[in-house]
């Protein structure tokens, strides 16, 4: 950004606006006063019409501590006098004060307060200069908030021309408030970069209200090592760089045992440096961050000026939404983001957090349990700046008016149309042709990534507001977001108080899909290979489905089983989508794959793949098992993602298809793909298919096919040493817990009344449900051999499940007459990968238990794996 101060104002114009001679001598740099640097008339928006300046520097550098103290009450005082003056509370208007917005700043010359000047100055100087930065700050700041609302929404120019008491005075026009504003918040951006670097160099400057910051105990005495004496050093080598002839064997000795100890304190210097330069930027930047926090907060209305036609990233004002759909071409060519627009923007999601906060409090449910959130309201001055006399009153009594009174403001001031259309440029940037991109303009830009990454947040904090659900009134308000955010259309006109405007459920679930669409437009375009920046589109994209559903819930009553809306069910498809094709992209190397990055790609992926069973009976019995549920996307997890990394090298992968599959991220996919097949078990049990005795054998065939993802899952520790890790065996012993008690539950109770007609693929049920509780029983005693802690607090809850799951096989083969087919015994112990612990059998030994006799016995089998279980006991078999 271009500093307005770099050029040195001119003789008649310095000659024009100062008349303190004291001043002009600062400005020339032939002061007297040793405390001022040389100074500098910066940020004249007004130029020639400049009539009055603020001088900071004079103040901050006079020896008079009264004089000093008074830039304190600069602040204070423009509010009051603002206070008079707005129409709002009473006054004529701010136009009689105007002045102050654009006139010139005298602050240290631009070359003062850069790294090569700043350290030129002495003490009091550098002082004066980080003083006169804090408070030209804190000036700017107040500035933007006594004037940004008459900017966004100025009163009647020409009543108030006839109000006024000269005629002969020329009003500002509101076209101009919001130039001289615009340049005035680019000015606050360059004096903080100043004050951060002033700061962070002047430990001697303390905030107004806090105490000195202190220099840690351990940076000085870093500092006396680093700093040391090194004559020492230099005699030692001065005698060692004699002539070996000369010395004696001792001194030899002597002479090699000095280097080695110049080595020691050398190695300990470099040491020491390196962490007293870690220290010391760690206390600079404590400097610099509680200065900028003591600054005079920015109020919410701030945000307004995303909505003003000069913060338009489309050039034209008023059809901007029939721009963006026309002028594709050139609308790749523009620039998206910047420093003004990070401010922007990160003061809208803030103020959006603060108006809906995370957690659900109190004072959102009830009216009655109100006072804890007033009291809060009240004690916080800068949290909401009302906008007419009449919000005083009703955010004094009621916390939850205040933001839908913010809400109005935002809506008015075309706030949510900024972002439409920063979104939709985005959008053409990153999916546009690399030919028609200005010189300027990146797809994966430092600006548009941070531009984009704050919008993204702020589309959550909207999104992910459960006042904006809970109401009709506030499912109103996320009617008029939404519309704004999908169709940006400027020329359209908002009545923030038409009680009679009535809410659309069909309106809102078309702004939501559009809303989807630009997003995943986003995310999908162009060859990003940032995943934590496409992670962050995700996000917003499941914010967006979970919205839909709050809202289908509320108006539709939808309950629990009920199918959902065909709307819906598009946006979870395409959610489904998005993430199955993320996770077969190829990321940079530096990518970290945790449970936050693919661990939650892979989840949306299952999660939304979800195929509803139909309720008719003879329909579901018409269609195939592999289409139902979430039974294929769980396929596609287990056999074409994670069953595919042992074939690579040493099972570090990556997999063709799916570059994400590394054994870096293996756990994450592991333990989510684990995750799901329980919750499968109990949807497929829950449906209508297993309310039929029609569809029983695909139910059956449902519960089978979970069962081999499952034993595949687990042989992959079982036969693959590299994987079979402690966090990957905890899990999985987890997993088959809750499966199998789940099993126990839901499946046997249903065997029980369908064994007679289905007895093969029963008993096959029960087979594969012995396999895997061979290998639990394998991990239960590694976790106790091993002695690994979370194994064993795991193994209690374990055992319970299977000698239930004992018991409960016991009483169906009971009344099915096939108890004399069971027997017991005693298991040996194994290892993870099955091999038996005190020997290792050939290979054409088999390292299971006693071997099984017919189709039966797998069920047999089962009973002496949960009898060794149910009593602790782990004994290796006699010959």
């Amino acid at each position: 950004m271009t500093d307005p101060s770099e050029s040195e104002p001119s003789e008649r114009e310095t000659q024009a606006i100062i008349d303190d001679p004291a001043d002009r001598a600062i400005v020339t740099g032939t002061s007297g006063n040793p405390r001022a640097p040389r100074g500098a008339m910066r940020y004249n928006i007004d130029g020639d019409d400049a009539l009055v300046y603020v001088k900071f520097l004079p103040l901050a550098a006079s020896n008079d501590p009264t004089k000093r103290n008074s830039l304190a009450q600069l602040g204070p005082l423009l509010r009051l006098l603002a206070t008079c003056h707005d129409v709002r509370y009473g006054g004529d208007g701010l136009t009689e004060i105007d002045a102050v917005v654009g006139c010139p700043l005298l602050l240290p010359a631009a070359e003062n307060v850069n790294c090569e000047g700043f350290g030129e100055l002495d003490g009091d100087q550098q002082l004066a200069a980080t003083m006169s930065s804090f408070y030209a700050a804190s000036w700017c700041r107040e500035l933007v908030n006594t004037f940004i609302y008459c900017a966004a929404f100025p009163p009647d120019i020409d009543a108030m021309q006839g109000s006024l008491p000269g005629e002969s005075q020329i009003l500002t026009t509101p076209d101009e408030i919001r130039r001289k504003l615009i340049e005035k918040l680019e000015a606050l951006i360059q004096i903080q970069e100043d004050l951060r670097f002033c700061t962070s160099k002047a430990p001697q400057f303390t905030p107004p209200g806090l105490a000195p910051l202190v220099l840690p105990k351990q940076i000085l005495d870093l500092e006396r090592i680093v700093d040391g004496e090194s004559s020492d050093d230099d005699e030692e080598d001065d005698f060692s760089s004699e002539s070996n002839a000369k010395l004696s064997k001792e001194e030899k000795k002597a002479v090699f045992e000095q280097k080695n100890a110049a080595k020691k304190r050398a190695a300990m210097r470099a040491k020491s440096k390196s962490k007293l330069m870690k220290l010391r930027a760690k206390y600079e930047d404590s400097l610099a961050e509680r200065s900028l926090g003591a600054l005079r907060p920015l109020s919410s209305l701030v945000c307004l000026a995303l909505g003003f036609p000069e913060c338009s990233v489309i050039s034209q004002g008023s059809n901007s939404s029939q721009n963006l759909s026309m002028c594709a071409d050139a609308i790749r060519k523009l620039k998206v983001g910047g420093p003004l627009m990070t401010l922007l923007f990160a003061e809208l999601h803030k103020s959006l957090d603060s108006l809906f906060p995370k957690k659900k409090l109190s004072w959102l449910k009830s009216n009655a349990s109100s006072d804890t959130r007033d009291e809060e309201l009240m004690d916080n001055p800068y949290l909401f700046l009302s906008s007419s006399t009449s919000d005083i009153s009703s955010r004094a009594g009621d916390g939850h008016s205040s933001g839908y009174n913010t809400l109005d403001d935002f809506l008015s001031g075309h706030v949510f149309i900024s972002i439409y259309e920063h979104m939709a440029t985005i959008a053409e940037i990153r999916g546009g042709g690399g030919d028609d991109l200005n010189d300027d303009v990146e797809k994966d830009g430092k600006d548009l990534k941070e531009c984009t990454s704050l919008i993204f947040a702020c589309m959550r904090s909207i999104l992910d507001a459960q006042t904006l659900t809970a109401s009709t009134r506030g499912r109103k308000y996320l009617e008029q977001i939404l519309k704004q955010l999908s169709a940006g259309d400027r020329s359209a006109s908002y009545d923030a108080t038409n009680p009679k405007q009535l809410f659309s459920l069909s309106g809102i679930q078309k702004s939501f899909v559009h809303v989807f669409d630009t997003i995943e437009e986003i995310i999908m375009g162009g060859e990003s290979d940032d995943l934590a920046f496409v992670m962050d589109g995700v996000e917003c994209l499941e914010a967006t489905l979970r919205c839909a559903l709050r809202v289908d819930v509320a108006t539709r009553y939808t309950t629990k089983g009920e199918e959902e809306p065909q709307g819906i069910q598009d946006l979870r498809k395409k959610l489904s989508n998005i993430c199955h094709g993320l996770l077969k992209c190829k990321w940079s190397d530096d990518t970290k794959y945790n449970k936050n990055t693919v661990g939650k790609l892979i989840t949306l992926y299952i999660e939304n793949s979800c195929i509803d069973i139909p309720s008719d009976s003879d329909e579901a019995a018409t269609i195939d098992v592999p289409s139902l549920g979430r039974l294929e996307a769980l396929t596609v997890s287990v056999n074409d993602i994670l069953g595919e990394l042992p074939n690579t090298t040493d099972c570090k992968g990556p997999v063709g298809s799916y570059p994400t599959c590394i054994s870096q991220s293996f756990g994450s996919l592991f333990a989510a793909v684990l995750n799901f097949l329980p919750e499968e078990l109990a949807f497929v049990y829950d449906s209508s298919l297993a309310k039929s005795n029609m569809t029983a054998e695909k139910t059956l065939d449902y519960t089978l096919r979970l069962l081999e993802l499952l034993n595949t899952l687990f042989t992959l520790t079982k036969e693959n040493p590299e994987l079979a890790k402690r966090p990957f065996l905890l899990s999985q012993l987890r997993a088959g817990t809750t499966f199998l008690n789940i099993f126990n539950a839901k499946a046997v109770k249903y065997f029980e009344t369908h064994f007679t007609d289905n007895e093969s693929s029963v008993v096959e049920i029960i087979r594969l449900v012995q396999t895997m509780t061979r290998q639990m029983s394998n991990v239960i005693t590694h976790g106790k051999r091993e002695k690994d802690a979370n194994l064993i607090r795991e193994t209690p809850r374990a055992k319970r499940v299977l000698e239930t799951f004992l018991h409960k096989i016991k009483v169906l083969m009971s009344k099915n007459h096939c108890v004399t087919a069971m027997w017991g015994g005693n298991l040996k112990e194994k290892r993870i990968d099955g091999t038996v612990v005190e020997e290792i059998y050939s290979s054409d030994e088999d390292g299971d238990d006693e071997g099984e006799e017919g189709e039966q016995e797998s069920g047999d089998d089962e009973e002496d794996d949960e009898d060794s279980d149910s009593e602790n006991e782990y004994e290796s078999d006699e010959d």
